[in-house]
């Protein structure tokens, strides 16, 4: 693949082209305001952009072993996937791939809560909550079922095992979507 130019830098691919255009008018917004009065209120205006790329996923991927796999050996592979997030996947790569897989668009705003002392995401005004802690409590999920979302993801570690707390975890939610039009989605992953 060779690179492009435009006015005479250059770019390894296209969507480099189209970030930089977008700087670039983004700066000009900048000049053209800089100077003036805010008479419409416009002080605030937010001039910048993300940008994400499809990349490998953050969860190591199960392979199905093999028929010949002793009983032995099987127990090894399921070892070496207890800990199925990758140690390179930061807290946002994990973030936006549980938010596109649960059928959100990237776009969408995210907002962070504090409930019951644990960071909580919140995508599309509630719609999703999503929490990467790595120690889960039964406050938390109280909290979380409180505020009856559509769907709410965590990660199996933050149970560390306490297989009574995601347990009453499914509970929770199930007896809190009885009654209620549409089901609230309880997902471990």
């Amino acid at each position: 693949m060779g690179a492009h130019s435009i006015r005479g830098r250059a770019y390894k691919t296209i969507a480099d082209i189209g970030k930089e255009r977008i700087r670039r008018a983004a700066q000009k917004i900048r000049e053209e305001r800089e100077g003036q009065l805010d008479l419409e209120g416009k002080a605030k205006l937010d001039l910048g952009f993300k940008v994400l790329k499809l990349d490998q996923s953050s969860f190591k991927p199960w392979q199905a072993p093999s028929e010949e796999l002793s009983a032995d050996q099987l127990s090894q592979q399921l070892a070496l996937h207890t800990d199925h997030i990758d140690p390179d996947a930061s807290q946002e790569d994990i973030l936006y791939e549980l938010l596109i897989k649960a059928g959100f668009m990237p776009t969408e705003k995210i907002e962070t809560l504090d409930l019951a002392g644990k960071l909580v995401f919140s995508i599309a005004e509630g719609a999703l909550l999503i929490c990467l802690e790595d120690q889960l409590t039964s406050e938390l999920i109280d909290a979380v079922a409180d505020r009856e979302p559509m769907q709410f993801i965590c990660l199996d570690k933050g149970f560390k095992g306490n297989d009574q707390l995601k347990a009453n975890a499914v509970q929770t939610f199930k007896s809190r979507s009885q009654g209620a039009e549409t089901e609230m989605v309880f997902k471990v992953v």
